[in-house]
């Protein structure tokens, strides 16, 4: 897999406003269906977060909490 690197010289063309713009138009577009799960396991936890918004896509994000490991 091949991955495509923003560099420095795209710096020039990115400004505040149109990072705001981005957000607002996101924002205007069909909300995202979200649901959780939780899994535990001790004071251990695995959280899975799927979300699917029609016409746009699906995305599933997973984070765990070990506090062992802290």
């Amino acid at each position: 897999m091949k991955v495509d690197w923003i560099g420095p010289e795209a710096e020039v063309r990115l400004t505040w406003a149109g990072l705001m713009a981005a957000l607002e138009a996101g924002h205007q577009r069909p909300r995202a269906e979200i649901a959780d799960l939780f899994l535990y396991r001790g004071a251990d936890t695995l959280l899975d977060r799927g979300a699917w918004i029609d016409g746009i896509g699906a995305l599933v994000k997973v984070g765990t909490i070990v506090p062992g490991n802290a």
